[in-house]
């Protein structure tokens, strides 16, 4: 805005920033180019990789009961992983849930109770 002629005092008022914020950003792109201006973050890798992803999964699928806390201890012993909200955990949790449903399809070997029981999770983990 600066460099297409605006007053500092305008740009100030648009987009509530100090005199010297606009100097610091307007000798950037003088001295750098606009292109020096773009966002730089590129973000995070995520915690687990795909191979880790599918064998905590793996793991999940032959415990008789998920809990949480089995997972929270399971990735922290295992992989040292920590993930800050929950959810990361209840997305895992529902993978389990969503390949379960389509094993029980295939296979009509499964008991009763199984299916209750997955049921019950499904709906505990899609209340959240």
């Amino acid at each position: 805005m600066i460099l297409s002629e605006k007053f500092y005092h305008e740009v100030q008022e648009l987009l509530k920033v100090s005199h010297s914020f606009i100097s610091q950003w307007k000798n950037q792109a003088l001295f750098h180019g606009v292109e020096s201006l773009k966002l730089q973050y590129q973000g995070t890798q995520g915690y687990l990789k795909s191979e880790k992803k599918h064998r905590t999964i793996e793991w999940l699928r032959g415990r008789d009961y998920l809990r949480l806390s089995d997972l929270q201890n399971y990735l922290q012993k295992e992989y040292n992983v920590v993930f800050e909200s929950n959810q990361s955990y209840y997305s895992l949790l529902k993978e389990v849930v969503r390949s379960c449903k389509k094993t029980q399809k295939k296979n009509s070997a499964n008991t009763k109770l199984k299916k209750v029981v997955t049921v019950l999770i499904c709906q505990l983990l899609l209340c959240r």
